[in-house]
């Protein structure tokens, strides 16, 4: 099935993975990451749709509202993280972005003005905003010092990660440019 050049090598490695241990704080943030993650990309997928469909958005103003939206989850991310290291209550912080987007989600039900959603979503990505760099931080001071191998190598993965995502990024661009001038009925380059 599968060939293994050194077989040795494969139980020292072993070995040594049952010795990696995981912080609770980490494992427990990332369950709470992960679900509350799970329901705000519930929410962003339906809320496009919602919102040019049957609001009668046009593709535009939904642009200009999401891109305000996630501008404003990016300042009150900075604030957030400024509060969590001055204050040195990273846990307190990142509970009350949190709270603030589970809060968010009861008021989805709530919502009967285009007004009203909108303060909701803001109220979401807010929350996302606060909770994001006490959280990463909590997840640094929970996990133990790495050898500066290992930490070179997070390094060049990450590295490695950011490439390829700014390469994504480029070619979905690509791609939305393309689509844009083909709704135009402008010729796409690519069977012209």
């Amino acid at each position: 099935m599968y060939q293994v050049a050194n077989p040795r090598e494969l139980l020292r490695l072993r070995g040594r993975l049952r010795r990696i241990r995981v912080a609770r704080n980490v494992v427990l943030l990332g369950l709470t990451s992960l679900f509350t993650d799970i329901s705000s990309e519930m929410v962003a997928t339906i809320l496009p749709l919602y919102l040019v469909y049957t609001l009668g958005f046009t593709p535009l103003q939904f642009g200009i509202v999401d891109g305000l939206q996630q501008g404003a989850a990016a300042i009150v991310r900075v604030a957030g993280g400024f509060v969590a290291d001055r204050t040195r209550r990273h846990k307190e912080v990142a509970a009350v972005g949190y709270g603030v987007s589970a809060l968010s989600r009861l008021g989805l039900l709530a919502a009967q003005s285009v007004s009203a959603l909108g303060a909701i979503v803001f109220l979401d990505r807010t929350g996302k905003g606060i909770r994001t760099a006490p959280r990463d931080a909590l997840i640094s001071l929970s996990t133990e010092r790495a050898h500066p191998a290992d930490r070179l190598l997070a390094a060049h993965a990450c590295a490695r990660g950011v490439r390829r995502g700014l390469r994504g990024q480029f070619l979905l661009g690509a791609r939305r440019v393309r689509s844009a001038g083909a709704l135009r009925g402008e010729p796409t380059g690519r069977h012209a």
